[in-house]
């Protein structure tokens, strides 16, 4: 039996291995065709909020987050920003509270917060722009940049200062777990250990390949605890179970665990997977990678306002790839709490479903 099950995890890594690299081949076309020197034309689009040009930025930087590429993009973005006149403050972020601090700072209500980092980093502007008129667009350079992806955001300059200048202001769902605040997902335990793990290690930048060896020793040393879930008032789950909350669809290497999830319903989709050891864990894996373990016979899926978490074990959390704390959690939606800008071809929350 471990025999077959080393075999089946190996055909899984090298499926999504396959999936990171087709979604690198296409972003890599993408910046390709817009880097040609031909003029990005977007479609007509429904505007949900207008506005004019903005003319005053504060732009603010995480430094861990992203490579060498991801520096040239934040250099383009402001050159351009310089020659269309565009009053800009450049602020370097040196940890989360500086970048709370930094994010609840603009200097007018109509300045736009521009943030360059990953989920992470995002989350952290999120928190200090709650409640706040300021409108936020995202500089995708981290690893996953799971929102930005879900916004039509391309880590690309030119289509980034085409938002800036042209997009449309969207409302956002936000969310809180045990009070802190997130905007894509919480994870409850097989995936908070793997956080945990990464995040031990981290010493600066992390690529897709730092999870490998913690996903790994995961895989072989979780115990899958029981997990109690009350959606809604309502108990639907009492069992050693994997449980994702969350906004967005897309989660790690392109999987949409949260199919069905749109970041402006006003809800959180659930989806709880019954698991109890690796064999049926492989076999979520395998269906989440087709797309259809939402239709599996042990998959709980559901849209809700609140989720209450509770377990009699040590069960960690995590909430936008940071570790979270651990059970016991309550979890609620905060409809359009914030202001985001995105591309003029985004025309809705589901337009990028497919992605």
């Amino acid at each position: 039996m471990p025999h077959t099950l080393t075999l089946v995890w190996d055909r899984l890594l090298a499926c999504a291995t396959l999936t990171l690299v087709w979604d690198r081949l296409l972003a890599c076309a993408t910046l390709t065709l817009a880097h040609r020197g031909e003029p990005i034309e977007y479609p007509e689009a429904p505007r949900v909020d207008c506005m004019s040009p903005p003319r005053s930025a504060i732009v603010i930087v995480n430094p861990v987050a992203g490579s060498g590429y991801a520096r040239e993009i934040v250099a383009c973005f402001r050159r351009r920003l310089d020659l269309s006149g565009v009053e800009t403050e450049l602020a370097v972020s040196s940890g989360p509270d500086e970048l709370v601090r930094l994010a609840s700072r603009p200097p007018t209500p109509e300045t736009v917060v521009v943030v360059a980092g990953g989920d992470g980093t995002v989350r952290h502007a999120l928190t200090a722009l709650r409640g706040r008129p300021n409108p936020l667009l995202i500089l995708p350079v981290g690893t996953e940049n799971l929102l930005a992806t879900q916004l039509g955001l391309l880590p690309d300059a030119e289509a980034l200062w085409n938002t800036f200048a042209f997009g449309r202001v969207a409302p956002l769902d936000l969310a809180t777990v045990n009070g802190r605040l997130f905007a894509t997902n919480v994870g409850v335990g097989f995936d908070a250990e793997v956080v945990r793990r990464v995040a031990r290690r981290r010493r600066g930048h992390i690529t897709h390949f730092d999870y490998f060896w913690p996903l790994w020793r995961t895989f072989w040393q979780y115990r899958f605890p029981r997990v109690r879930v009350v959606a809604d008032g309502g108990e639907i789950c009492d069992e050693p179970a994997l449980v994702f909350v969350g906004n967005i669809p897309r989660y790690a290497i392109g999987l949409r665990i949260l199919r069905e999830a749109r970041w402006d319903d006003g809800l959180l989709d659930l989806c709880i997977m019954r698991c109890s050891h690796q064999a049926p864990l492989l076999e979520h894996a395998f269906w989440a990678l087709l797309n259809w373990h939402v239709e599996h016979r042990a998959v709980i899926y559901r849209k809700v306002r609140r989720v209450e978490l509770q377990s009699a074990q040590h069960v960690l959390l995590q909430s936008d790839g940071d570790p979270a704390g651990e059970l016991p959690a309550v979890v609620e939606v905060l409809p359009a709490a914030m202001r985001v800008l995105v591309p003029p071809s985004t025309p809705a929350s589901d337009a990028r479903s497919a992605g």
